[in-house]
């Protein structure tokens, strides 16, 4: 994740522009998440404290937009079902150099994204897993798209 950072500044986004979005990505992901309760906001090791510092800005920053507590503010959002799957690789390709994955992944993000929904399609930083996460209203749908997703990819550079 370090390299896209690096990569991205170096083609011209300010880094405090990647910071606060990844803060706003973060904050937002919380209040779907999770019920109503106290908030801490921890971040692991490496270049990441500053996208937790904007996160809990990003709590603070709605609150008062809204003049209203958190307690209040978390009513309106609605938490869905999440399916997180793992696929083992042998190599970690760019996803765009899998045939047909960018189109099913489009096709995903339309269907999800209808429903509220959303998906998340990276490799481990850590493991050779590439890592998929589809989130919305309707489980089978879920479990359709991250079924077809994985199986492409494992067609592709699956271990």
């Amino acid at each position: 994740m370090g390299e896209a950072d690096h990569l991205t500044i170096a083609g011209g986004v300010p880094g405090i522009e990647l910071m606060e979005n990844a803060g706003r990505q973060v904050a937002d992901a919380a209040g779907r998440r999770w019920s109503v309760r106290p908030l801490t906001v921890l971040c692991g090791p490496g270049n990441n404290g500053g996208d937790g510092l904007v996160a809990a800005l990003q709590v603070l920053r709605i609150m008062k937009s809204k003049d209203q507590p958190l307690s209040k503010l978390a009513k309106c959002w609605t938490r869905f079902p999440q399916l997180v799957t793992n696929v083992v690789v042998r190599e970690k390709r760019p996803f765009t150099e899998l045939d047909g994955l960018s189109k099913l992944v489009a096709e995903a993000e339309a269907e999800l994204k209808a429903q509220g929904g959303r998906m998340l399609l990276r490799y481990s930083g850590t493991e050779p897993k590439a890592r998929l996460l589809v989130e919305g209203r309707d489980t089978a749908t879920l479990e359709k798209w991250s079924q077809k997703i994985a199986e492409t990819i494992k067609r592709h550079v699956g271990a």
